[in-house]
């Protein structure tokens, strides 16, 4: 009863933001260390058919951490069964990211400092900060 409760609290909450708010999107990363309740709240929030308003969850993970049997993997099974009887309610959408290349970090870097003219004069850093991720 006490998560029934929780549950109704937060889709009113939700609903009241994106009223204000819209679209609403909310980012989530790191969802392979998401516990059962926290997926089971987002497909709640995903399925709350009297929501009017645009809700849009991204969410992030490192899919060489999850498996078959793990709990994200039935989560993205459930929201595409949902997707499948109701596309017009959800929208899933995966999108898979390769890693990015220390040409690619050197380019953000000298994007972050305003760095247009020599790539060299980041390249140390970037060597770091891709050794480091």
């Amino acid at each position: 009863a006490r998560q029934a409760r929780l549950n109704y609290a937060f889709r009113i909450f939700v609903r009241t933001i994106s009223f204000h708010f819209s679209p609403l999107v909310l980012c989530l990363d790191d969802l392979q260390w998401a516990d059962t309740l926290s997926l089971n709240t987002i497909e709640l929030l995903l399925s709350d058919v009297q929501n009017k308003c645009s809700l849009m969850i991204i969410g992030c993970y490192r899919s060489n951490e999850v498996n078959g049997t793990h709990t994200l993997s039935a989560s993205l099974q459930d929201l595409s069964e949902m997707q499948k009887q109701n596309a017009e309610l959800i929208c899933l959408t995966q999108i898979e990211l390769g890693n990015l290349g220390k040409e690619d970090v050197n380019q953000a870097i000298m994007s972050m400092l305003c760095v247009d003219d020599d790539a060299s004069r980041t390249e140390g850093l970037a060597t770091i900060c891709y050794k480091r991720t």
